[in-house]
C-alpha cells in the first residue's frame, strides 16, 4: 500500500452526484475509491493507494473497516483516532454547521474506557468515531429533532441503534443536525 501526499490543487470535475468529485488525470484510471466526504475534498483515488490531504491527518478519510482492523491489532489508540476526528470537526464545522452538538470531552473519555477493554480486538467497530443524527436518543444528550420548540432535557438512555453501535465499539463524537421535525428538504441550524 502506498500513501500519497495529494497537492493543494487538485484538478477535480463535478460528477452526476452534487457533492461528488472526481480526480481529473489520466495517472487515476477506474476503478477508484472515495475518501473525505465534504464536497471538493473527497477526490477518488485509485485502489491501494491511501490519500491523505493537506492538512489532514492519517486517520481521517479512513474507512471504518481500516480504522476497527488498526485499533483491533493495537496501531492506534482510539484516544488518538476520535481526537483527529474531533480536531477535524472543530475546524471545519464553523463553516458547514453539520453537527448540533459535538461531544469532544465524553468522546474522548469513552475512547480512553475503550482503549483499556479487554475484548478490544473482537468488536467490530472499534475506535471508530460515528455521527448520531438529532433524531435519536444519545444518553445525557438533549434530543432536539432540529427545533427550537422541542425540549433540551438529556435523554435518559440511548436509542437502540445507539446502544448497538456503542456495544460495537464505535464512540460517538456528536449530534448531526436535522431538517426540523425532519420533515423538510433543508436544514438550519437552531
Amino acid at each position: 500500500r502506498r500513501t500519497v501526499v495529494l497537492p493543494v490543487r487538485i484538478p477535480v470535475r463535478r460528477s452526476a452526484h452534487a457533492s461528488s468529485f472526481a480526480v481529473d488525470s489520466a495517472d487515476h484510471p477506474t476503478p477508484r475509491r472515495r475518501i473525505g466526504r465534504a464536497a471538493g475534498s473527497g477526490p477518488l483515488i485509485p485502489p491501494g493507494i491511501t490519500a491523505i490531504l493537506p492538512g489532514m491527518s492519517p486517520w481521517i478519510g479512513r474507512t471504518a473497516t481500516e480504522i476497527a482492523a488498526a485499533v483491533q491489532d493495537g496501531k492506534v489508540s482510539p484516544v488518538t483516532v476520535v481526537a483527529e476526528h474531533l480536531d477535524r470537526i472543530a475546524e471545519l464545522d464553523p463553516q458547514l454547521h453539520a453537527f448540533q452538538t459535538v461531544r469532544a470531552d465524553r468522546a474522548l473519555a469513552e475512547a480512553q474506557e475503550l482503549s483499556q477493554r479487554s475484548d478490544l480486538a473482537e468488536l467490530p467497530l472499534a475506535g471508530v468515531p460515528i455521527a448520531i443524527k438529532d433524531n435519536l436518543a444519545v444518553a445525557g444528550e438533549p434530543k432536539v429533532f432540529g427545533s427550537a420548540a422541542t425540549s433540551r432535557e438529556p435523554s435518559p438512555a440511548d436509542h437502540e441503534v445507539v446502544r448497538r453501535v456503542r456495544a460495537a465499539g464505535a464512540i460517538v463524537v456528536g449530534l448531526t443536525t436535522l431538517p426540523e421535525l425532519g420533515i423538510f428538504g433543508t436544514t438550519e441550524t437552531v
